[in-house]
Order: C-alpha cells, then structure tokens, then sequence
C-alpha cells in the first residue's frame, strides 16, 4: 500500500509545486505589470504634463495685443486701450497696489439673441503670473451689459496693479461658456 500512495504523493507534490511556481511567476509577472504600469502612469502623466505645455504655448501664440479683435460664442471683443487710471477710487474699497489702469474696450454681439458680459468675467495676471484684482472707481461705471443681438456696447474695466516691468494678461471667459473658451491680450505692464 506504501507503494502505490508514494506516485499518488508524488504526483501531488509535483502539481503543487508547479502551481506554486507558476503563481511565483504570475506574481512577478504582475509585479513587472504594475511596474510597467506605473511606469506608464509616470508616462502618461509625462504626456498630460507636455499636452499642458503645448496648449499654453499655443495659447501664447495665439494671444492677441492692444487694438486686436477676439471672437468667443458668437462675441467680438476687441481691446481699444490700457491706461493709468487718473480718476478717484472708492474711497470704501482703496487700492492695496500702486496704482489702477483702465482697459478700454468694443464689444460686438454677432449672435441673433441677447448676450450678458460682464467686468467680473474679465480677469488680469501680472508679470509673474499672479491674478490682480479689480479696482472701483468712484465716479465711472464698469463693465455690465445684457448685449442684445447685432448690438455694440462700449466698456471698461479696471484693475489695481503694481508697478512692475514685464507683460501682463488680460482674460476673458464668460460664466455661461460650458467649454471654456477664452479670450487672451498681452501687452506691456503699465
């Protein structure tokens, strides 16, 4: 009876240790697999990173100057002027920069219905990337129009910067866009 048990455990002994290799090199396979995905998480991120690079730079290159037209839904904008505010600002929100600009601008409806633009969706970054906040001035009105459809409006918006030398961003996005189109000036600081 010893005898016949002894190929029965044998061949047990010889399944299991297949197995047990065989799961070995599954998991160094996985091991290898989660290397490679890792290391195509790292490359994919890699690929995320430059895909942001390159829309940044054709951001750059397709970012308009003082007097060119931007078109964003149906919308021309077109920046006339930026200048050093003269006037007063409100004396209950004061400046905490050096001094406030002006940036004049056209605004054209070329859609058929009514279009709300608005100061608050125009947006400044100083030369170092940094986001500057609006200024209010005490006599002349911002911004705010509900546009309709074939109309012009003339606005401005202000903002308080510092004094620095460099080129600065105006931005415009509008509250309403659900695909994030932006309109991009750059121009000199002021």
């Amino acid at each position: 009876m010893k005898l016949k048990l002894f190929p029965i455990l044998f061949s047990l002994l010889l399944i299991l240790g297949a197995c047990g290799a065989a799961t070995d090199e599954g998991n160094e396979a996985a091991d290898n697999g989660g290397d490679t995905a890792e290391n195509g998480g790292a490359a994919e991120e890699n690929g995320d990173q430059e895909q942001a690079q390159e829309d940044e730079n054709q951001d750059e290159a397709q970012a308009a100057t003082i007097g060119d037209t931007v078109e964003v839904e149906g919308v021309k904008i077109t920046l006339e002027s930026v200048e050093v505010y003269e006037g007063e600002i409100n004396q209950f929100q004061p400046l905490t920069q050096d001094h406030a600009i002006v940036a004049n601008l056209v605004v054209e409806n070329t859609n058929q219905e009514a279009y709300f633009i608005d100061n608050t969706e125009f947006t400044l970054y100083d030369a170092e990337g940094f986001e500057l906040t609006q200024a209010l001035p005490s006599e002349d009105m911002a911004l705010s129009t509900e546009l309709p459809g074939g109309k012009k409006v003339k606005g401005t918006v202000y903002f308080d910067v510092p004094a620095q030398e460099g080129e600065w961003e105006l931005r415009y996005e509008s509250m309403a866009s659900f695909d994030g189109e932006a309109a991009v000036w750059r121009f000199p600081a002021k």
